[in-house]
């Protein structure tokens, strides 16, 4: 009777809320991270870098996701410290305006065919323990860049464009081996460049390799100027020196840490075109088509692809479309009362504005109850 009693007394303890540390794991102590973010060529510090702690997953485990990523920044002197790190084995990274991050040295040396084993010892594996200090020396190295001038074919300067370097090469790039395959932190240490009210942009911050320059903008304004339409968007893209095709843009070849000055990028309205029309329901007395959204996707080079939605009264305008052959695709369109099927036809762009087109859609088929 002593025993049971003692076991049922023990077992009221651990369910008690009174003893809420009774019977429950503590959450382990966390370690820290400390260290110092240097310029690999000249030593000194990089002042209020980005520091990146991710955790390696472990692939034995099957509760071990590795969704542990810690964000710090250095001081005035690069020294940086992040406490309460669970503990683990973790990638460390340093982001800084205009050096490469490792990962990017990383994956531009896997790209060339460097040999995998070569890679482990240049990135940092730290391994924090619970109360303990782990303790690095982080350095990047100045990136390449790629600067120049943008400007519209009359010769002014193109402002607001969003200009960005993006890899040559048309094949995907390798993946890295693992365990390196498994540091998500984000490519690339710089923001996206903006020209300038003369055109000016400068691209820094990019591994060595070979690159297509591209400018971007995009205008959003209200469909055909009504207020209450859903806003619709010019969007202009080009390719140095200035061409809207890949295949046709220049090649810039960057070496370690080079600088560049001679980009110029057109962009141009010359041959842009209008297509303008309305989407409306089969049958007599139907209400108008109020929503749904237009794609038009050039069938020569499909990443030029232009969009615009539909207005209350069912109307739709593509702004600056360039000549050219296009695949136009509907979806979603519905109104209060119905949900039409997915379109799509083919259109011819030539020297002249398409207008008063006409698209009649069928009611999406009822699914058997």
């Amino acid at each position: 009777m002593f025993l049971l009693c003692l076991k049922t007394v023990e077992a009221t303890a651990q369910s008690s809320p009174n003893n809420p540390s009774v019977g429950r794991s503590s959450k382990p102590e966390g370690g820290a991270v400390r260290g110092t973010v240097l310029d690999a060529d000249t030593r000194r510090p990089l002042r209020f870098a980005l520091i990146m702690l991710e955790r390696r997953r472990n692939p034995a485990s099957p509760v071990d996701t590795g969704q542990i990523a810690i964000a710090g920044r250095a001081d005035a002197n690069g020294n940086f410290s992040i406490a309460d790190v669970p503990p683990g084995d973790y990638f460390a990274l340093a982001i800084f305006q205009g050096y490469t991050s490792e990962r990017d040295r990383l994956q531009a040396a896997v790209n060339s065919g460097t040999d995998p084993a070569q890679l482990f010892s240049r990135f940092p594996l730290l391994s924090v323990v619970s109360g303990g200090v782990s303790e690095t020396i982080l350095t990047l190295e100045h990136g390449s860049s790629l600067a120049g001038t943008a400007h519209w074919d009359d010769g002014s300067p193109a402002v607001s464009v969003a200009v960005s370097a993006i890899p040559a090469a048309q094949k995907k790039p390798k993946g890295l081996p693992a365990p390196l395959d498994q540091i998500e932190f984000p490519l690339g240490s710089a923001s996206q460049p903006i020209t300038d009210d003369q055109g000016n942009f400068r691209i820094p911050g990019l591994p060595p390799g070979e690159y297509l320059v591209q400018g971007a903008l995009q205008v959003r304004f209200d469909s055909q100027g009504r207020g209450h339409a859903p806003s619709d968007s010019i969007y202009i893209k080009a390719y140095a020196p200035g061409t809207l095709s890949k295949q046709d843009a220049k090649v810039f070849h960057l070496m370690t840490g080079e600088s560049r000055s001679d980009v110029n990028l057109v962009l141009s309205l010359d041959g842009m075109r209008s297509v303008t029309g309305q989407v409306v329901g089969a049958g007599e007395g139907t209400p108008p088509v109020t929503a749904g959204q237009l794609t038009l996707i050039d069938t020569q080079n499909p990443e030029l692809e232009y969009r615009s939605s539909l207005s209350t009264q069912g109307e739709f305008r593509f702004p600056d479309v360039p000549s050219g052959t296009y695949d136009l695709k509907i979806e979603g369109a519905h109104n209060d009362a119905m949900q039409y099927a997915e379109y799509g036809q083919s259109l011819i762009v030539g020297n002249s504005d398409l207008t008063a087109l006409r698209i009649i859609l069928t009611p999406r088929s009822q699914s058997a109850p």
